[in-house]
């Protein structure tokens, strides 16, 4: 289920339930510079219950090409994955999974938007890596890849 930013979507857990509602209040402030902004629903598979998924994403073109996204399971697992864009291919990507330990919806929230400052100002892999996994610390990230 795709819905605007304006409403997001319904979920069935309370968790991405209260996420997307949360992502949704502060549409204005994370579409300001923003080329594209989404929140869905995915359907998962029938081993997660519910069998859902929150995905958000999100590209800027201002003051730089950034892409940011995030998915995140019912249990409170998530991954997110950061790059940004050349005309062919993308000049860095960084990708962490991790956990929540308790519900904090406008937490993540608020990691989003930090994680979108922070990249719009760095130049490099290297300048973003650890200061992005610092604005998560509070879920464990678990480093997938740096590029």
């Amino acid at each position: 289920m795709r819905a605007t930013a304006a409403t997001g979507p319904t979920f069935r857990a309370p968790l991405l339930d209260a996420v997307a509602q949360a992502f949704a209040s502060r549409r204005s402030a994370i579409r300001h510079g923003a080329r594209s902004f989404t929140i869905e629903c995915e359907a998962e598979a029938a081993s997660i219950q519910p069998p859902e998924r929150l995905n958000v994403a999100v590209s800027t073109t201002s003051p730089r090409r950034v892409q940011l996204r995030l998915s995140l399971w019912p249990n409170g697992g998530l991954w997110v994955w950061a790059g940004s864009g050349v005309k062919n291919g993308s000049q860095f990507s960084i990708a962490f999974h991790g956990q929540l330990q308790t519900p904090r919806p406008n937490g993540v929230v608020r990691w989003y938007e930090q994680s979108l400052e922070l990249l719009s100002q760095i130049e490099s892999i290297a300048e973003c890596k650890e200061p992005l996994l610092e604005i998560w610390r509070e879920v464990s990230p678990t480093l997938e890849y740096a590029a």
